[in-house]
C-alpha cells in the first residue's frame, strides 16, 4: 500500500520536469534570431546622386535605352576575398562589356565599396534592398538597376550599376542571373 501512495508524489515530480522543458524549449525558440551582417550594408540614397547630361560618347544603353551609370557598387565574391586595387577593379569591370571601363571614367560615377558577399543571388537582392529606386521599383521612373557578377579567369567581382535615362520607362530592377546575360542587356556604343 506504501508503493501506491508514493506513486501520486513520482507522477507529480514528472510533470513538473515535463513542464519545465517544455517552458524551456519555449524559451529558446522565441530568443530574436542573430542580425545578419547585411546592416554594415550601406544604402545608397538617389537624391545624393548628380544628375547631369547623358554623355553621347561613349554612350551607354540599357535594353537600347540611353542611360548615365550614376552609381556603381562592387563587391569582392566568397569568403574572406578582398577587391583588387582601384586600377585592377576598373580593368576588371570593363569585362562586363566591352568599352564599360571607358563608360566608368566618362560618366564618372559613385562608387560604393561593399565587403565580401557569399553568393550572387544574395548580393543582388541585397543590393536591390539597399538601393531602392522611386515608384514601383522604378516602373515609370528615368531610374534603373542592375545586379550581377562579372568573371574572368583569376577573379570574380559582384556589381550592382544604378543608371537614369533622361526619360520615364519601364526598365526597372534587372537581375543579371549569369555572368553572360550583362552583354544581352548592356551596349556600349562609340558615337550616335
Amino acid at each position: 500500500m506504501q508503493q501506491l501512495s508514493s506513486f501520486p508524489i513520482i507522477a507529480g515530480a514528472i510533470a513538473v520536469v515535463v513542464v519545465i522543458g517544455i517552458l524551456i524549449l519555449l524559451a529558446l525558440f522565441r530568443r530574436p534570431k542573430p542580425v545578419a551582417n547585411e546592416e554594415v550594408l550601406p544604402t545608397l540614397d538617389l537624391d545624393s546622386l548628380e544628375e547631369g547630361e547623358i554623355p553621347s560618347v561613349p554612350r551607354l544603353e540599357i535594353y537600347h535605352i540611353p542611360v548615365q551609370l550614376a552609381a556603381i557598387v562592387i563587391a569582392p565574391a566568397g569568403r574572406n576575398r578582398e577587391l583588387p586595387d582601384l586600377h585592377e577593379t576598373v580593368a576588371l569591370i570593363d569585362h562586363l562589356a566591352p568599352g564599360f571601363g571607358e563608360v566608368f571614367t566618362q560618366h564618372d560615377p559613385k562608387v560604393v565599396f561593399w565587403p565580401a558577399q557569399l553568393s550572387t543571388e544574395g548580393f543582388i537582392r541585397s543590393f536591390f534592398r539597399h538601393v531602392p529606386l522611386p515608384g514601383s521599383k522604378g516602373r515609370g521612373t528615368p531610374w534603373c538597376s542592375l545586379a550581377g557578377r562579372i568573371e574572368t579567369t583569376e577573379e570574380t567581382l559582384l556589381v550592382g550599376l544604378v543608371c537614369r535615362a533622361a526619360n520615364a520607362n519601364s526598365l526597372s530592377q534587372i537581375f543579371i542571373d549569369r555572368a553572360s546575360k550583362w552583354l544581352d542587356v548592356v551596349r556600349i556604343r562609340d558615337g550616335e
